[in-house]
């Protein structure tokens, strides 16, 4: 599957990354690269290859998910510049 240079400035144009026409051709090359070497893995076949989470077996220690410091609500909160009801205050970031 290849990428053309139409879909490469659409892409840019909604990133808001301007693009000269060098760039454009480069980063075009550089998807069809890509979007070609996912297609080869693709082709693999994998239906009797088990999950991994690593190159090697190992077993993580997991501990019990319990509450060892209860009733620290005022300490915690007295790091805060600002809270209301128990909680912090933080600034707006979302309009």
């Amino acid at each position: 599957m290849a990428i053309d240079r139409k879909t490469v400035e659409k892409i840019s144009s909604l990133a808001k990354i301007k693009l000269n026409d060098t760039e454009a051709d480069e980063i075009t090359n550089e998807l069809s690269n890509i979007l070609e070497w996912i297609d080869q893995l693709n082709k693999v076949d994998t239906k009797n290859t088990p999950p991994m989470t690593g190159v090697i077996k190992s077993n993580l220690y997991q501990r019990d998910d319990l509450i060892t410091e209860d009733k620290k609500l005022d300490e915690i909160l007295i790091n805060s510049p600002e809270t209301t009801e128990g909680f912090f205050v933080v600034p707006r970031v979302v309009d």
